[in-house]
């Protein structure tokens, strides 16, 4: 696997290997401003926060109880990658996010940063690419030869 960001020459991503490199979708980065907007939208990121709160209790993920504050953020969180994950597959179908997992990224204190980029972001993203759920397949990217890691969702 070679290095996997957004503007460089890679192999990895979640397509078949040997892909053309002029074969590969575009790529567009996580959008952590977005949010459910219809009750439609809100009942499936409801049913799919639900769910994933029982699989991480069923595998036990978790230790302790989360703060009611660290629920609203982690509830926020789901909300925001499900609810642009459902718009890219609908407007851009086949394309692929990136997100950065690092944890100087995801907590830098911006003063208008979005309140979904939180360390507990690789964790959500991990929940949803459990076998259990099956929302997003994500590739891990390796450290790249500058230190920049970006994650592939697709």
């Amino acid at each position: 696997m070679g290095l996997n960001r957004v503007t460089g020459d890679d192999d990895a991503d979640c397509r078949e290997e040997g892909a053309n490199v002029d074969d590969r979708p575009k790529r567009w980065s996580l959008n952590l401003s977005r949010y459910a907007y219809s009750p439609e939208a809100k009942a499936v990121i409801a049913r799919a926060t639900l769910r994933a709160l029982e699989v991480e209790q069923a595998a036990h993920l978790r230790k302790n109880r989360r703060r009611p504050e660290d629920h609203r953020t982690f509830v926020l969180t789901m909300d925001a990658v499900l609810s642009d994950l459902m718009y890219r597959h609908i407007t851009h179908p086949g394309e692929e996010l990136f997100i950065s997992r690092s944890n100087r990224a995801l907590s830098e204190p911006l003063r208008y940063r979005q309140r979904a980029r939180t360390k507990q972001l690789p964790v959500v993203l991990d929940l949803l690419a459990r076998p259990e759920l099956g929302w997003l397949a994500q590739q891990v990217a390796d450290k790249g030869a500058f230190g920049g890691t970006a994650t592939l969702v697709c």
